[in-house]
């Protein structure tokens, strides 16, 4: 799984680099404004989630663990249980160990979704601030105002969904990171 995210990751940076040179090469300042701005709100969103993402995904390992062994000692022993009365005290342990894995799963699959949002916000904010210091330097000449607008709105229209999906496949990756050091401890 960590291999496939990281080859997504490598096609969505190739897609994003050639719109990126497309864009510099047209309006190099603003393209380079724009990329300040997503790559400084990519570093802030890193810098706050990777650590959580670490732990969660150590918890989902522990708890996936604890399911399975949970599930051998049940398949393993079933006549000594049934004999001992055990049966409830292990489809408890069960549930609890189900629901601690479940609620890791939930939180990571959360903020997968949140930098969709920002990013959104960011995107429509930027073209806004751009078309705005495009009139302020251009306020005699309109005409050139549409055909900007409309490069931009296609590169956003592109760019953005790229943008999300390199951040949720480094996300994945770093989900996956429990899971590649617990084979080789």
């Amino acid at each position: 799984q960590c291999i496939d995210q990281f080859f997504k990751l490598a096609a969505e940076l190739l897609v994003f680099l050639i719109i990126f040179l497309i864009l510099a090469f047209l309006q190099t300042k603003f393209t380079f404004f724009i990329f300040l701005v997503f790559f400084t709100f990519g570093l802030i969103y890193f810098f706050f989630i990777k650590k959580r993402l670490t732990i969660w995904s150590n918890n989902k390992i522990k708890f996936s663990g604890k399911i399975i062994q949970l599930l051998q000692q049940t398949f393993d022993s079933l006549k000594f249980k049934n004999i001992k009365n055990l049966e409830k005290k292990t489809i408890k342990d069960y549930e609890k160990d189900v629901e601690s894995f479940s609620k890791y799963t939930r939180l990571q699959m959360f903020i997968n979704e949140i930098p969709r949002i920002f990013l959104e916000l960011i995107g429509v904010g930027s073209i806004l601030f751009m078309l705005f210091l495009i009139y302020e330097e251009n306020k005699v000449d309109l005409s050139y105002l549409i055909p900007t607008l409309g490069l931009l709105a296609i590169s956003a229209f592109r760019l953005l969904p790229c943008i999300n999906r390199i951040i949720s496949n480094a996300q994945s990756m770093l989900n996956s990171v429990a899971s590649i050091n617990a084979v080789y401890e």
